[in-house]
């Protein structure tokens, strides 16, 4: 709420948000009462979702995600209701954010050690016209190379990163 009103309050017509949603796969670690009190309010459509069969994660991880889309969804209505999200570059991207963390650490040889939420990283940019390559993979530096392309900032040449938009790569360079 603080940070809706905030970017309502901004007078400037173009400008541009990154959020990045760290951890947001941790929700185990609910360490303050009113959070998780807050996050029971989605308990009833999880619970439907999960007899229904539509849902395989645990209701921990479901409410964090529905949390965050909530929060998304009041954002982006406060600047509709300014008219002002056509002029705004978003970018929202996330850490392992697409899946429930189940670590393979001492089941599998250090190269192999790859979780799958390190490969589904939700990207998620307003105002831009075009998508990625097909079957492209892409890391934090090629994220930085099409944001900043999307705002019309050239890279130096030394610049690892590649817009994603522009060019198809088959692998990524990791932390």
């Amino acid at each position: 709420d603080v940070l809706v009103k905030k970017i309502s309050s901004l007078d400037e017509k173009k400008w541009h948000i990154h959020m990045h949603l760290m951890d947001v796969h941790d929700c185990r670690a609910v360490n303050n009462i009113w959070v998780l009190l807050k996050r029971l309010r989605f308990f009833p459509k999880w619970l439907l979702e999960k007899i229904n069969g539509n849902i395989k994660h645990r209701f921990l991880y479901v409410s964090a995600m529905m949390d965050v889309d909530t929060n998304l969804a009041k954002l982006f209505k406060e600047l509709k209701k300014k008219n002002i999200m056509k002029d705004i570059l978003i970018l929202i991207t996330a850490d392992h954010a697409s899946c429930y963390a189940e670590s393979p650490r001492g089941k599998l040889e250090v190269q192999d050690r790859t979780h799958y939420e390190d490969l589904d990283i939700p990207l998620i940019m307003s105002n831009v016209s075009s998508v990625p390559k097909e079957g492209t993979m892409c890391d934090s530096m090629d994220i930085t190379a099409t944001f900043l392309n999307a705002l019309r900032v050239k890279t130096n040449s030394n610049y690892k990163g590649i817009n994603i938009f522009k060019k198809k790569k088959g692998f990524v360079i990791s932390e």
